[in-house]
């Protein structure tokens, strides 16, 4: 029963992450109407996120935030930074990272589903 209440957790964490990154990559990134309205407007706040939204893919660097969370969380068996690793692993594999953000993403997946050690 207690691997149902994960995977649940799970599925609402890819939910939220995939819906996410969606609304980020297609009503900031290649939103042909926001650039129009940058370049005549100015520097707005959703201008200004626009701009700075790539350097999470450029480099890799979210990827790596998915990656480093995943190992964290498979071997130091730090649970947080698994679902951390889901959910960057998520955005980062519709945000262009998705060579690291998915080996990320399954380790924390794999994390996640590992059944607890049994307490004393």
């Amino acid at each position: 029963m207690q691997q149902f209440g994960v995977a649940l957790r799970v599925l609402l964490v890819i939910g939220v992450g995939l819906w996410l990154a969606i609304r980020l990559r297609y009503q900031l990134l290649e939103s042909d109407a926001l650039a129009r309205q940058c370049l005549q407007a100015g520097a707005e706040l959703a201008c200004q996120v626009r701009s700075g939204l790539p350097q999470l893919f450029l480099q890799d660097r979210l990827g790596w935030a998915c990656l480093l969370a995943g190992l964290g969380g498979f071997f130091g068996a730090y649970r947080s930074l698994a679902w951390l690793g889901l959910f960057l692993g998520c955005i980062g594999l519709v945000l262009y990272s998705f060579d690291l953000a998915a080996v990320g993403g399954l380790l924390s997946l794999l994390t996640l589903f590992r059944p607890l050690p049994a307490r004393p």
